[in-house]
């Protein structure tokens, strides 16, 4: 639903360079801690979002009741994906996300 591939590709590298740091300075290849690394990760918390909003649009099975929620939340709901979903990378390296676009258009009246 939200293609997964290439996006989170160079953020596994990262992770990976990581654990593999870790292993040679221990001497242990075993990676047990490989799995909480990437869900503790900027990235893993992502993909933890990006299943949890896939399952949630799928049990909107009704065309009707996606269309409601689309027109009806559209903005807020883009907002999120953008923010929440989508830039993992900004919060990895400390910047902020950016407002809804009502309370930035609000903001400037």
């Amino acid at each position: 639903m939200f293609g997964e591939g290439i996006g989170p590709a160079p953020g596994y590298g990262k992770l990976a360079a990581k654990a593999l740091q870790d292993a040679f300075a221990r001497n242990d290849f075993s990676f047990v801690s490989y799995g909480d690394l990437v869900r503790k990760s900027e990235l893993g918390k992502s993909l933890t979002r990006r299943a949890n909003a896939a399952e949630l649009a799928y049990r909107l099975g009704s065309p009707l009741a996606q269309n409601v929620i689309w027109r009806r939340m559209g903005p807020l709901i883009r907002w999120y994906l953008q923010g929440r979903i989508f830039n993992w990378t900004d919060r990895e390296q400390g910047r902020k996300r950016p407002r809804p676009a009502s309370k930035a258009l609000a903001s400037n009246n």
